[in-house]
This record gives structure tokens, sequence and C-alpha cells, in this order.
């Protein structure tokens, strides 16, 4: 109810501006007194939202107040190129920018004796990036957290984890997640729910060996915690745009959310995975006879991607399929479960039972709010095998390189 008042005075405070500025431009003789003022204000809230969007905020009502400023900032230029004056008065929401700041500062995690419940979370709101990097034989082992303030976005967390064994590759998962964090995020937990959640999506068997690994993440020795970017690419630079595309309003959802939205938490920014699935464990329908026996007896791995983006515009809804190099063909829209079950019917086909080669099967679902996309393929000669195959894990998902 605090919100929905603050915001309705926000909003009526942009519509006072207008009629308050027009007013005094009529007015010849307050001119240079309205000016003064002016000046003053629109340097005061420029003087926020510049220090605002530094600091680590964490609560969505402070997100939704700082877009708020930046609003009636943004109107007031305009109003000021309008007229041709040097400033403007951001009036009553002005009045209040030393409010906000002193609510920022008491709501800073780091400002006050803050309890965190789960790992990382201090470090990342203290701008610290973690990684762990362990490679043993053909084994690799790798983890990355990095924290990114964005101004009207709060504090977003990008995590990449990569777990490969070629004599396991039931336990062998690489996977990205970013999401709005706070000092209550559960990052481990969020991603393991988002495992959880595809693979009910996508009626995969229980993958206990998978978030086994995962979950002992927290448990990891050598962790190393730094102010310096474990990326080689520049990361603040590229970062703020994909966040941008991936969900454009970073405050949608919070009381109506869309299809995609009521399977993820409404924080998740984007969620990827790769792992491996047997043919034989698929549990696909199409696998199965009149009698609901499995027919499907081939033990050979297939390499399984899924991408989310739960909050990401797209122009229209449609839904696109490729087989291999083939050209891209497109398939009447329906929800998401519907795509996947097409999925589930056509990729034991496509990739096990025709004679022609096809290495990989992929679909891309897009609506006007929610992006997935599904790739099921053949891993490389090496790992097409049983577990006990030597291989080489390549995946798209795999696109940051550590610093060696």
């Amino acid at each position: 109810m605090g919100e929905m008042v603050a915001s309705a005075l926000a909003q009526e405070g942009v519509s006072r501006l207008s009629s308050y500025i027009s007013t005094k431009l009529d007015d010849r003789a307050s001119r240079a007194h309205t000016v003064a003022r002016l000046e003053m204000a629109l340097s005061r809230l420029e003087f926020v939202l510049e220090w605002s969007r530094k600091q680590p905020i964490t609560y969505v009502s402070l997100i939704r107040r700082w877009n708020k400023f930046r609003c009636a900032y943004h109107e007031g230029v305009y109003l000021l190129n309008k007229h041709k004056l040097p400033a403007l008065e951001g009036h009553e929401e002005t009045d209040s920018v030393g409010e906000f700041v002193a609510d920022v500062e008491s709501a800073c995690p780091l400002r006050r004796d803050t309890f965190f419940p789960y790992p990382f979370v201090r470090q990342l709101l203290q701008g610290k990036y973690l990684s762990y990097n362990k490679v043993k034989g053909r084994q690799k082992h790798h983890f990355i957290v990095s924290p990114v303030i964005l101004e009207g976005r709060g504090v977003e967390a990008l995590l990449w984890y990569e777990y490969f064994d070629p004599e396991r590759l039931d336990k062998s998962l690489c996977l990205g997640l970013v999401l709005r964090l706070s000092e209550s995020t559960d990052i481990v937990g969020a991603a393991i729910d988002c495992l959880r959640s595809s693979a009910s999506l996508l009626n995969l068997p229980a993958q206990d060996a998978v978030m086994g690994e995962l979950t002992q993440v927290p448990n990891l020795q050598d962790i190393t915690d730094s102010y310096a970017s474990p990326w080689v690419f520049d990361f603040e630079d590229c970062y703020p745009c994909f966040s941008k595309c991936s969900r454009p309003d970073p405050l949608c959802c919070q009381r109506n959310g869309h299809e995609l939205s009521h399977i993820f938490q409404e924080q998740t920014i984007f969620f990827n995975s790769s792992c491996y699935v047997t043919a034989r464990d698929y549990n696909l329908p199409s696998a199965s006879n009149e009698a609901g026996t499995n027919v499907i007896t081939d033990p050979s791995y297939l390499q399984l991607q899924v991408i989310f983006h739960p909050h990401k515009s797209s122009y229209n809804n449609y839904v696109n399929e490729a087989m291999g190099e083939s050209k891209i063909e497109e398939q009447p829209f329906g929800s998401i479960q519907q795509t996947v079950d097409m999925i589930r019917s056509r990729s034991i086909d496509y990739l096990i039972r025709q004679l022609e080669v096809i290495e990989y099967y992929w679909v891309s679902w897009c609506s006007r709010h929610g992006y997935a996309n599904f790739t099921v393929r053949k891993p490389s000669m090496g790992t097409a095998g049983v577990p006990k195959a030597s291989g080489r894990y390549n995946t798209r998902s795999a696109a940051a390189k550590r610093k060696r």
C-alpha cells in the first residue's frame, strides 16, 4: 500500500511540475528567481541520481523510486530544452531527494549490522568476484560469481558453473544464472531451483547426480574473492546491454506474472544449462510403445541445452525449429508446455531413429514476454558412447574464459 501511495504522489508531482513551469515562464517578473531555483533543484536531483546509481540497492521499492526520480529528471531536461532555460526545478520530487538519500543509506546492507543467511552474498554486495578453478586430469570444476550494480536495476549477480567428468557424464553440468540480488538471496539454491524447474518442464528424470555436485559449491575449499574481474573480456561494458535485453523492465511481474515467470522465481533474469541424458532414460512418449514399454535401447548420451529469458520481450509470438544445418522453419505457436511436448516427440526420431545423420535439433519459443531455446545434440564422438568414453565438453553456454 505504501509503495502505491508513493507512486501516486510521484506521478502527481510530475504533473504539477509541467503546470508549475508553464505558469512561471509566463510570469516575466519572477523569471530570474524561478531560473535560480530551477538550477539548484536540478543540480540536487542530478547529484542524487549519480550518487545512488553506485549504491548496492537491494530493495525493489527503492529501485522503483529511483526510476521515478530519473523520469522526473528527464522530463525536466525536456522542458528546459523546450523553453530554452538553463535548468529545471524537480518541484515535489526534488523536495524528497534528501529523504531518498537517507532511505538508501539506511537500507544499505553494508552500512548496518546485517545478517546474511546464505553464502557469498556479503562479498558480492561488497563488489567482490568469487571464483574457483580446479582441473584434475580430464575432470574440470569451475565456478564464478560476479556482481554488477546497474542504475535503476539494483544489484545483479551472474553465476557460471561447470563440472565435467568424462567418466561420469551423468554428473557433468554447465550452468549459467543471472538474477537480482538481495541480502536474503540463496544463489546456489536459486540455481538448483531453476535446474529442477527446467527438468520438470522437460519431464526429465531426477537429476540427483548433477544437483549433488552443485549443492557442494558453498563447501568448496580454495574459493577466492577479489575486486579484480576474473573475466577475459570487458565484462562490465558488455553486461548492461545483455541485462536490459533480457529484462527490459526490471520491475515487471511483481504482481501479475507471465508464463515463464510462473516457472522461475521473479528475480530470475536468465538461466541456461547443458547436461547429458541417455536416449533410453530420456523418458519420452515417442520412446514407448502402446503398452508403455520403453523401446529405445540405445545407451548413447545426448547433450541437452536449455536457455530461458523469463522476461525478454519479442515483437510477436512464434516458434522456430531446425534440424542440424537445415532451413529454419516456423511452427504454430503454443504454450511452453506444448512446445516442450513437440521437442520430446521429435528429438528421438530425428537424432536416433532416422538413418540420415543429424547432429542436433533445436527449437526457439518466443513470446511477447518470455523466451526459451532448446537444443538436443549428439555429442562429439568422444562422448557419444557409454560414460567411460573420453571426450571434450563442448557447449555454447561456456561463453566466458577464465584468466590464466
